[in-house]
């Protein structure tokens, strides 16, 4: 979530490690200093970043950052790579897009594309063939369709739906086979909006809501106070 932020890709393994260190440093923090020691450290990397201690222009860089972050996620969540939890505290590796995220992280490393011209640039962005993803293979196909096919099928069984039909995938071509993967992941997550529905019916998952809730708004007031 942090790398667009940085100005080189060089830059992703250190500034990993720092968020690494403050993560560790909370988790040895008795529970009731821990929000007050995040956002002291939060307000000493906004002045050693910007340069500037005044209490306004911390204001307005904590609610530039906000909004950033807000952006950032949201154009993350597009991906379907990423899984938001704890109210948004919390950012997972999507676990059932393993096989995308594997194929992603083996052929690309961050850094920026080098292009001959703004032409060529423009010809690059335009085009919806651009760049080829390198889980668009046949096999890469195949494992994905496995893996969506067994959580469906996990789904299913928690839920006491009745399990799906499966279609012969081996010869179907490209297209057909992005066709299934597509279907297969509407019924997934047709699924799995069913099985959130009744979670949280249940009481406990209400409360754990609602301290969620407070928890966000008393870290914002605090920001902004």
């Amino acid at each position: 979530m942090f790398a667009p932020v940085l100005v080189n890709h060089d830059q992703i393994f250190d500034t990993a490690q720092q968020i690494i260190e403050f993560r560790n440093r909370l988790q040895d923090e008795p529970v009731k200093n821990r929000l007050k020691v995040s956002i002291t450290y939060k307000l000493d990397r906004l002045t050693e970043f910007f340069g500037s201690t005044s209490e306004s222009a911390q204001k307005k860089f904590v609610k530039n950052l906000f909004d950033y972050g807000d952006n950032a996620i949201r154009y993350f969540r597009l991906t379907g790579f990423i899984n938001i939890r704890g109210n948004g505290f919390y950012i997972d590796l999507e676990p059932r897009r393993s096989v995308e995220l594997e194929a992603l992280l083996k052929s690309d490393n961050g850094e920026s594309i080098e292009f001959a011209s703004r032409e060529v640039f423009q010809d690059f962005i335009s085009n919806p063939s651009t760049p080829s993803l390198p889980w668009d293979t046949a096999d890469k196909h195949e494992a994905i369709i496995l893996n969506l096919r067994s959580s469906i099928q996990d789904l299913e069984l928690k839920l006491k739906e009745s399990i799906s039909s499966t279609l012969d995938y081996s010869l179907m071509t490209t297209e057909e086979r992005l066709n299934y993967i597509a279907s297969l992941r509407e019924r997934r997550l047709s699924l799995m909006e069913i099985w959130q529905q009744r979670q949280s019916r249940d009481v406990g998952e209400i409360k754990l809501y609602i301290e969620a809730i407070k928890t966000y708004s008393t870290l914002n007031n605090d920001l902004s106070s």
